[in-house]
This record gives structure tokens, sequence and C-alpha cells, in this order.
């Protein structure tokens, strides 16, 4: 008799843990029906004039050359370069149909401000270099969340100007700088995508199990739910977005100091640098804590002349709450970046 109970009750529980999984690789399978492109997106690699390399978000063939004040140059993330919205349909694409301008695109995933003003030097180099007398163009920067995160670039950015920046911050600041950015330097490549990259214990396991896109949509609930509870400030964006506020960030220090930096060198160049916030579509409200604190870093730059846009305007203006691209994907929708590219070019043309 108890025999039989035991072996009903492993059968049942078997029967539901296939049902589960079964149920979930038809959840996967709709995520990534929902989930498919909309859009046929490239990337290139340009030898320049000055010998170096410069990767940009157009396919090969795409004119890059500077054409001074009719050019835009955007520089950005992985929501500057909105893959599955395309090359035409993502903020580059739409700011170009919307004003009229050549549009050079310059972003790339997985960076942050240090990559954002090596690119713009690389870029300016290599245009006045082949057309001297050829300037005035219009710099854009858009601003993740996630740009407040020390990478490689931003501590590259650090070492090579430690002089100037011990200027700017005080002792406890500059020492955790120091030890923060030598610890990253220091891992190897893998190293450092593991510590990069934002995962779910057993991770691995659980992808293979439930399917890629329900992982995916997990990670996504997990991240959103670490943030708006505080349930642990040390994972994910709950981990970052206070440190866009916080008046003894060293990270905050150091972001403002690369911006100035990209502002200077427009300055020398003679061209002009718009600094826009990109929001986190996921919640688009004025009381959102991403919001909150990136309008409280545009506030603390204000004190050295640097005005950084909210980016969370057009949303607000239009009343959008959610702009996500799918159900597992939060970087914005082609609509979204429509509607943050038409505010972007208002904003040019009036500081024009």
């Amino acid at each position: 008799m108890k025999k039989s109970k035991l072996l009903n009750i492993v059968s049942n529980g078997a029967i539901v843990a296939f049902s589960v999984l079964i149920g979930a690789r038809v959840i996967n399978e709709f995520l990534r029906f929902n989930d498919k492109p909309q859009g046929q997106y490239s990337y290139s690699y340009r030898d320049l004039s000055t010998g170096e390399k410069l990767r940009v978000a157009h396919e090969s063939d795409y004119d890059i050359n500077s054409s001074g004040k009719d050019t835009i140059i955007l520089i950005s993330d992985s929501f500057g370069e909105g893959a599955k919205c395309g090359n035409d349909k993502n903020i580059a694409g739409c700011l170009k149909s919307t004003s009229g301008k050549k549009v050079v695109n310059l972003s790339k995933g997985g960076t942050s401000t240090g990559f954002y003003l090596k690119q713009l030097k690389k870029y300016l180099a290599n245009s006045r270099n082949l057309s001297p007398t050829v300037d005035g163009e219009t710099v854009v920067i858009s601003i993740y969340s996630n740009d407040i995160v020390l990478i490689k670039d931003n501590c590259n950015y650090f070492s090579d100007n430690l002089t100037s920046i011990s200027l700017s911050v005080d002792k406890d600041q500059l020492s955790f700088l120091e030890e923060r950015c030598k610890s990253i330097l220091g891992l190897t490549k893998s190293e450092y995508a593991k510590v990069m990259n934002f995962s779910l214990p057993i991770s691995g396991v659980l992808s293979k199990t439930i399917g890629s896109y329900s992982y995916a949509l997990l990670r996504e609930l997990v991240a959103q739910a670490t943030l708006r509870l505080n349930l642990d400030t040390t994972i994910g964006r709950a981990g970052y977005i206070p440190k866009w506020g916080a008046d003894n960030s060293p990270e905050r220090t150091l972001t403002l100091e690369i911006l100035k930096d990209i502002q200077s060198t427009c300055d020398l160049h003679n061209c002009n640098v718009t600094f826009a916030t990109f929001p986190n579509v996921e919640q688009l409200t004025e009381e959102s804590v991403v919001r909150k604190s990136l309008v409280s870093f545009s506030d603390y730059a204000m004190k050295d002349n640097l005005i950084v846009l909210d980016g969370y305007t057009p949303f607000l203006e239009k009343g959008i709450e959610n702009a996500c691209y799918s159900l597992s994907d939060c970087h914005s929708d082609c609509d979204g970046y429509k509607t943050y590219a038409e505010w972007l070019w208002s904003n040019i043309k009036q500081n024009q």
C-alpha cells in the first residue's frame, strides 16, 4: 500500500514537472515570435586616414564622411544601435528621416561614456585630417542608466587622466576608483564578461531548461523587482541606479569628467554637442526611480554648466508608459526610437 502510494506521488510529480517544462517551452516559442527583428541591421569597421579603425553602426557602403553643419553624429550604447529595429528605424535612422541630415551612428552595445569619447575623437580627427575647413557638426551623446557602471573604457580614461581627475574627487573617491579600476583592468576577457553580465543563479541550466527567451523574461522581471522593491542593492539596476544621485559617488564624478571632456573636444573641433539621457522604457513615469536619479545627475552636471536633457520628456508628453521592444527585451520598440529622435531634433533645432 505504501509502495503504491509512493509510486502515485512520484508519477504525479513527474507529470506536473513535465507539464511545467512543456508550458515553459511553449511560452519560450511565443516569446521568440514576440521578439523577432523588425528591420535589417548592419555594422562595419572603417580604416581611417589617421591609421585607426572605427566601428560604425552602418553597412559597409554607407558614407560616414562629415558634411559639417549638415551632419549629426550619434553615440550611445545598444540603445543607440537599436539592432532589432534595423538601421532605418533605430534612433539614427529616425533622426535621419526626421531632420533630412546625414546621420553617422557611432554607437555600440555594452559600452559607456569612455567609449563615446574615444569614438568622437577618432571620428573628428579623421574628418579634420580629410577636410580641415569642414566643421560645425551636431554631436548627440545619448546616456543610458547603466553608463554609470565602471567598465574598461571608463577605467582606461581614469588611468590616463589620473592627475586631472584627482583634482575633482576627494581622497576616498580617488582611492575607490584606483582600487576598482585596477581590479577591472586586470581581468581576463572571460572574467570581465562574467563580472559585467547580470545573470541569475544556475543561469545556464535555467536557459537550457525553460528556453533562452523564457530565461530572458525571468531575468528582466527579477531585475525590475530588485529595483522597485529594493530587494538586493548589489544586483543589476538596483546596484547602480542610486549612484547617479549619490553625493559621494565616485562613478558619478568620473562620468561627469568624461562628459566635460566630450564638451571640450567639441569646443576644440568646433562642433555642437547635445547630451540627453535615454529612459528605461519599461517604466516611463515621472516618479520612476531611474528618472529621479538621472534628473539628479543633470542637476549635478549644471554646476559645470553642462546641460543634460531629460529623455523621459517626449514619452511623458505623449502619455507612453511602456515602450519595451518585447516581453523579453526592454530595449525600446521602434516607435519609441522615433519618438525620441523627433524630440532630439526639436531640441537640436532650438539650439542652432
